[in-house]
């Protein structure tokens, strides 16, 4: 069941100092939808028992649902997490958490320059799954709601605004906005209040917290699947030249 916009029951687990039931309040009842239904709990843990011995705890963002799959995007910073953990611990598991169910994921592909990943299910799960393209110039000064998940999955958001400050100098590609994060909300969803998906929360700069634009993360999801095209497509054909030559040859020798 989807929160309520006035029940704020579901969203004070980030900050009381965020008049959270005020602006969410200010949701129209379809970007309400968008926003509570786009974000997921990635959490890195090991062990056998779910939902403990808890590693590393981030949200995700839902980009792609099919019948046999669905995928998230989110904070590269799990992909070093889990390099900096994969020899310390045994059974390491990257747990996707939505509506009370847990899903094992897998990193199919990341970016540590663009602080960018994508984690694999391999069920469809009733998630919204943000549009990808290339948006209009983002302005300054508009209002927006940073969305993510906890480790239970409780929904947290913030409000904020876009700043007029660009985009950061030592990574050109992110920018920044006045929404308060805390790290569990590293991956989850920036959009403004009509519901347009703005971006990927990530980390605080010195105490100005970042953002990927969905532009760069459309760019980088097509780079991926590029990527994948040009290292497949060469095997393939190399597999397609052999079984010619196998097959020349054996009419040869018949």
């Amino acid at each position: 069941m989807l929160p309520s916009k006035r029940g704020a029951d579901d969203l004070t687990r980030f900050s009381t100092k965020s008049s959270i039931s005020g602006f969410w309040s200010e949701l129209s009842d379809k970007a309400a939808s968008k926003l509570s239904t786009s974000v997921v709990s990635i959490a890195l843990t090991h062990g056998d028992l779910v939902g403990q011995n808890v590693i590393y705890a981030s949200s995700g963002i839902a980009i792609e649902c099919q019948p046999n799959f669905t995928k998230f995007a989110t904070s590269a910073i799990l992909v070093r997490a889990l390099n900096a953990e994969r020899n310390g611990h045994d059974n390491i598991k990257i747990e996707v958490c939505h509506k009370g169910n847990v899903a094992i994921g897998t990193v199919v592909e990341y970016d540590l320059d663009h602080v960018i990943a994508v984690v694999e299910v391999t069920s469809a799960l009733d998630v919204y799954c943000v549009p990808l393209s290339h948006a209009e110039e983002l302005m300054p000064d508009i209002k927006v709601v940073a969305v993510g998940r906890d480790i239970s999955g409780k929904l947290m958001a913030t409000s904020g605004t876009l700043t007029d400050s660009g985009r950061s100098e030592d990574r050109g590609h992110l920018m920044f906005s006045t929404c308060k994060l805390s790290e569990a909300m590293q991956g989850g969803a920036l959009f403004e209040f009509d519901g347009n998906f703005v971006g990927m929360n990530l980390f605080s700069n010195m105490g100005r917290p970042l953002f990927l634009p969905r532009d760069i993360i459309f760019d980088r999801l097509n780079h991926f699947q590029t990527s994948m095209e040009k290292i497949i497509f060469p095997v393939l054909l190399k597999s397609v030249r052999h079984r010619k030559r196998l097959r020349c040859g054996t009419s040869l020798i018949s």
